[in-house]
């Protein structure tokens, strides 16, 4: 069996379900307690980091890099030109989902395909989290470190021309049982992905140089035949 399977599901539901339900004049706790109703409706049954369930940044706060600090906005209202990322952490039976994605909306609906993006810069950061994870997908290799993919993948970050937001500095971690466990796609870890054997996840949070707004897109993935796959 693919490895957390159903805790990635239960955040794949959610997003599709996220991507319905957000209009205009929403805050982001809203989003936060739908979100967190539904993934409870579909089975999680804890949140894996530092108990939040989500993460949702909407607007100038993309750019934000928070982490169990974390509390959701409840004063700043969602515009019908707007950008919404969201960062699920549903636990079922133990295992964990880690999913991550950046929602756009226009004329106050939340865009189903680039094409509708008209402002340029979203659309251009939405396009560079696709290429940078279309890039991990072809060229990470079981034999690589964990620094070895963070000095790769941080390059394609400032090539085109954006800036990892992470406030940690890295670019994904470990996919594990207890949080203490995880370790980092990070300058300075020698450790191999085919040797320490765990699934793992990709989580560029960008911006563009100079930019108002911040991007993510994070998936799990393993090897499988040495080829890179997403759960």
């Amino acid at each position: 069996m693919i490895p957390n399977r159903k805790a990635q599901e239960i955040a794949k539901k959610t997003m599709a379900d996220l991507a319905a339900f957000i209009t205009v004049d929403m805050t982001e706790k809203d989003i936060f307690e739908f979100a967190t109703r539904r993934m409870i409706e579909l089975g999680s049954d804890a949140w894996w980091y530092h108990d939040i369930p989500c993460l949702v940044l909407s607007g100038r706060r993309s750019g934000l890099s928070i982490g169990r600090d974390y509390v959701p906005d409840d004063t700043v209202l969602i515009q019908a030109e707007d950008i919404v990322t969201i960062d699920l952490a549903p636990t079922y039976r133990g295992e964990w989902g880690d999913y991550a994605r950046t929602l756009v909306l226009q004329k106050g609906k939340v865009t189903k395909s680039l094409i509708e993006i008209k402002n340029l810069a979203l659309r251009q950061g939405v396009e560079a989290e696709n290429r940078l994870h279309d890039t991990f997908v072809q060229l990470v290799k079981p034999y690589m470190t964990y620094e070895e993919v963070y000095t790769l993948m941080n390059k394609q970050i400032t090539d085109m021309g954006y800036v990892n937001l992470d406030f940690k500095g890295n670019l994904g971690h470990s996919i594990e049982r207890d949080q203490s466990q995880r370790i980092y796609l990070e300058k300075g870890n020698p450790m191999r992905l085919c040797d320490y054997g765990k699934p793992f996840t990709f989580e560029p949070h960008i911006q563009a140089e100079g930019g108002t707004y911040g991007f993510k897109k994070e998936n799990i993935y393993y090897f499988e035949n040495n080829h890179c796959k997403a759960v």
